[in-house]
């Protein structure tokens, strides 16, 4: 494909990738809060990182605004270039900075059951571009149309040469699951960095992992509640759902995790257990449990055979309220 080769042969140091960004409303100037062309964390890169830069744009919205994305453009000092490789709707690069910006005018697909077409191994190759060779590179993928795209990173992740350089070097979403969507407020959220320049990855890591980043930064703490918080409801259903199904002789309903249709009941319980204690111990740090809540979680994990299953399932919910807004 020429976009692969393109960028094989011309690598920036810094790569935005942003599927669905084409503005919905334009205005007198676009906000920073909706402006997915050129957002905020990436301007402020521009500004601290020493380096080149590149945004490559997916979505077919493009070729209906062509005289509001020259009037965007021009405003912030670029001009027209042809890139006669790439069949892109428009390539912008900046007079004055090393920033170039490549405008698709097309769908970037996901595998979906009932439409065709799988552009996912764009990401898998663009990631190994990243990770390639001694110079350090950035990654920062976003996507606007509704699409999760968590499964996707990991299922990357897993699959990359070196799994040290790609948690270090490559961020999907800013907003770190808490805010996906088509209107992620772009003002609000920004990669977090370690002291040497690298990305805090917290989708990446075990919760266990998250004990020594508390206290670090206010917000990273509230994205990390919030990362708790979902993973404790989601294996809470998924574990518990198949625990049930169990019970009665039937077979497992989440594929994929540590236990298959032949696993006992109380092996997945003890699993689920498990995986449920250090989140509980760390809402606890996090004071989003009570010590007296976190006594009944352990109650609760140690007498669940004494239960209905349902009214445990209703219980342990409640331990860990719903996430909220900050």
């Amino acid at each position: 494909m020429e976009l692969i080769e393109y960028l094989s042969q011309n690598p920036v140091g810094y790569t935005y990738f942003a599927i669905g960004s084409c503005p919905h409303s334009w205005g007198a100037d676009l906000e920073a809060k909706y402006d997915q062309l050129m957002p905020v964390f990436f301007q402020e890169q521009i500004q601290t990182f020493p380096g080149t830069f590149r945004a490559i744009h997916y979505d077919p919205a493009f070729s209906r605004y062509p005289e509001e994305l020259t009037d965007y453009f021009q405003k912030r000092g670029f001009e027209l270039v042809e890139l006669p490789p790439l069949p892109c709707f428009q390539c912008w690069r900046s007079k004055s900075n090393p920033i170039e910006i490549i405008l698709l005018s097309q769908d970037f697909h996901h595998p979906q059951k009932l439409y065709p077409g799988n552009d996912e191994w764009i990401l898998e190759i663009v990631c190994e571009q990243i990770i390639q060779g001694e110079d350090e590179k950035f990654l920062v993928l976003q996507e606007y149309t509704g699409q999760e795209t968590i499964e996707v990173f990991k299922r990357l992740y897993q699959a990359s040469t070196d799994k040290s350089k790609f948690k270090r070097q490559i961020l999907f979403d800013v907003s770190y699951g808490v805010a996906t969507g088509c209107c992620t407020d772009m003002s609000k959220y920004k990669p977090f960095m370690d002291e040497r320049g690298f990305f805090y990855n917290l989708l990446l890591l075990e919760p266990a992992h998250f004990a020594p980043l508390i206290g670090k930064n206010a917000d990273m703490d509230f994205l990390m509640k919030q990362i708790l918080i979902q993973n404790y409801r989601m294996t809470l259903n998924s574990y518990h759902v198949d625990y049930r199904r169990r019970l009665r002789g039937e077979t497992i309903l989440f594929q994929g995790g540590d236990y298959k249709d032949s696993t006992s009941p109380d092996t997945i319980m003890r699993s689920l257990i498990q995986k449920l204690s250090p989140i509980a111990q760390l809402l606890l740090r996090f004071n989003h449990i009570s010590q007296e809540s976190y006594q009944e979680f352990q109650k609760l994990t140690t007498t669940y055979v004494e239960y209905d299953v349902y009214k445990w399932y209703d219980a342990m919910s409640k331990l860990a309220p719903l996430a909220y807004a900050q």
